[in-house]
């Protein structure tokens, strides 16, 4: 996702590679996670409102990864 402001979760290529990564605690993937499905959402209102155009939602792949947590 292009974004000027670097996220915690910026240097994952995907949902599923955090939730894969063995340096950080369940709970810290979890966390980072739950930022990313916020973003997504915030992306998808914004996409249903006209505001931006051509970026992909990776909402769903966010809550997988957060499923295979659980």
């Amino acid at each position: 996702m292009p974004n000027s402001v670097q996220t915690e979760y910026a240097n994952f290529d995907s949902p599923a590679a955090l939730a894969k990564d063995p340096a950080l605690s369940k709970s810290e993937k979890i966390r980072l996670l739950k930022i990313w499905y916020e973003d997504e959402e915030q992306l998808c209102i914004a996409s249903a409102e006209g505001m931006i155009g051509g970026v992909d939602s990776q909402l769903k792949y966010v809550q997988k990864a957060l499923d295979s947590l659980n």
